[in-house]
């Protein structure tokens, strides 16, 4: 009889230990789930920071030459990628356009002839 009891406190003390880690285990999960949250809002509103001092620069609202210094190589990153998307949405157009116009001469379409048809590149919203 003596033999079922220690086995009987040995499962139940592994049971209480492992309720115990299972409880720790989620309250680290969440906090690390809290942690993450965090620091999404962190990075978000670091590139709302960058968006706003890039918005004041093109502005030239910006006076501090030593910070603008400080921050040209970022700048110029910047430029090149805004001009990367600028050229490939214009490939987009044209390649859509290249669409069109086949699509009209088989089918006998016309194209639109007035400057108020939409242009695709309009259609795109560049963040």
């Amino acid at each position: 009889m003596g033999k079922i009891r220690k086995i009987k406190r040995s499962i139940e003390e592994l049971a209480q230990r492992t309720a115990k880690d299972c409880k720790r285990t989620l309250a680290i999960t969440r906090l690390r789930m809290e942690l993450a949250a965090l620091d999404r809002r962190r990075k978000e509103l670091f590139a709302r920071l960058g968006e706003r001092v890039n918005e004041l620069r093109m502005k030239a609202q910006i006076l501090d030459v030593g910070l603008l210094g400080l921050l040209q190589p970022e700048f110029d990153d910047i430029d090149r990628l805004d001009k990367e998307i600028q050229d490939t949405l214009e490939m987009i157009q044209e390649v859509s356009l290249e669409g069109f116009e086949s699509a009209s001469e088989t089918e006998g379409a016309e194209k639109p002839r007035d400057s108020s048809a939409v242009s695709l590149l309009d259609s795109f919203e560049v963040i």
